[in-house]
């Protein structure tokens, strides 16, 4: 991995905008903007020469103007703040995250301007199947924006790719916001055609590959003889994610990684009976020492805490019970601890006996095993479920989360479509 003298940052999924989970959504949304701006005040301290950001810059669905406004006036104040510094004129690169919009509609159209030419998005014209690279003769990077296809769309695009890379004048970063199979661990549920094989990048020119998209921060491996970077994210991005966040910095041959202090501690708290029937007073009994202890260690830390409290385990008693109990718990705990700004509860209590049991991995796994009758029409759902997904982080409305009448008919004319195909094909064959 040669850079030269140059020193580079590299930081992703900063989700400036968030607001889940929406009961404590205006102090997550400064939890982002604060850990975007301990990451801005790093890369001064650092006098970096370079920004790479390898996408979900912001949060499209819940972001509102003072946040595109925030993220400018930190970019400029970076710039200007190494510009006193050392005289250096920093270049920042961006490439759009799935959280950051769509191709046609990108929250980063509100922080790339004409006259910032300080700040370039790339990855979108790639992903279109032109030639894109930048190159100022110092680095050369060429990145490919998000696709929920990238399975297939980089088999597409590939030649395109390594041709850009091909007229790098130095060995080019290539930026991508994806997972990567047999590099990332998958999270569960994943769909095949959501994630790139790491076979696929072997044959490419580019030495240092840099993935966004995967909150958790991996460090620097090398793989075919490239250069795998995951910086991860720079605030956890559910209550449930838990590790250290920050950015890293490229320097010559070396690296490190910088964490960033949150705004607010997140702990995950569980309690678990291992899989043992016990009744609902034990889990409460439980859950109360948990937090008690926990509010002891706030008291002695002085910093403000949000609180997971996930609860496990079998119990002959009906669990929905238990609910208003722990809550109940979770209001005292936070009446004795000021410090405690919320309390997370997930009741994961199952009955004796399961009435129901899902032997499927997940969402998307369930309805395919529903909907196998349909036989071959099948292999149309994936597809159809990602078009959900990003209709809902485009369209969705920010009190329900729902899509309005009008954007739900397409996907409503779709469904219709593939069963009335199922109900033809069946007729056929009788």
């Amino acid at each position: 991995m040669e850079i030269g003298e140059l020193k580079i940052g590299i930081l992703a999924d900063t989700h400036v905008g968030r607001n889940i989970p929406r009961v404590v959504g205006d102090l997550r949304r400064e939890a982002y903007k604060h850990a975007f701006s301990k990451a801005m005040d790093i890369l001064i301290d650092e006098n970096v020469d370079y920004v790479i950001h390898a996408g979900d810059l912001f949060e499209k669905r819940s972001m509102n103007p003072n946040d595109s406004m925030y993220v400018k006036n930190e970019l400029h104040s970076l710039i200007d703040s190494i510009k006193a510094k050392s005289g250096k004129d920093v270049q920042i690169l961006v490439v759009r995250g799935n959280h950051d919009g769509t191709l046609d509609n990108s929250a980063l159209d509100y922080v790339e301007h004409p006259l910032a030419k300080y700040l370039k998005v790339i990855g979108d014209e790639t992903l279109r199947g032109k030639p894109e690279i930048f190159d100022d003769g110092a680095i050369s990077a060429v990145a490919v924006g998000y696709t929920p296809y990238i399975a297939s769309r980089f088999k597409e695009i590939k030649q395109t790719v390594e041709d850009s890379l091909s007229k790098a004048s130095n060995e080019p970063f290539l930026i991508l916001h994806a997972f990567i199979g047999g590099y990332h661990e998958l999270p569960p549920g994943v769909s095949k055609h959501n994630v790139l094989p790491i076979q696929e990048l072997e044959g490419l020119s580019a030495k240092v590959i840099i993935c966004g998209h995967y909150h958790k921060r991996k460090p620097p491996m090398t793989l075919y003889g490239k250069t795998f970077i995951t910086p991860g994210a720079t605030e956890a991005i559910d209550l449930a994610d838990e590790g250290e966040y920050g950015i890293f910095i490229l320097e010559k041959n070396s690296h490190k990684f910088i964490p960033i202090e949150p705004l607010h501690e997140i702990r995950n708290v569980e309690v678990s009976s291992g899989g043992a029937n016990k009744p609902l007073e034990w889990y409460r009994s439980e859950a109360e020492r948990q937090l008690n202890s926990y509010a002891a260690n706030v008291a002695a830390s002085n910093r403000d805490i949000i609180i997971r409290l996930v609860v496990k385990g079998k119990s002959d008693e009906d669990p929905f019970r238990l609910d208003a109990s722990l809550n109940e718990l979770a209001m005292e705990a936070k009446k004795k601890q000021p410090r405690i700004l919320h309390i997370q509860i997930e009741n994961k209590v199952e009955s004796i006996p399961q009435t129901f049991n899902v032997p499927f991995g997940g969402q998307e796994e369930f309805l395919l095993e529903a909907v196998k009758p349909l036989g071959s029409l099948v292999e149309e759902i994936p597809p159809l479920l990602e078009d959900v997904d990003m209709a809902l982080d485009e369209k969705g409305s920010g009190t329900t989360g729902l899509l309005k009448p009008s954007d739900r008919q397409t996907f409503i004319e779709k469904w219709v479509k593939i069963l009335e195909e199922a109900v033809e094909s069946e007729q056929n064959q009788t």
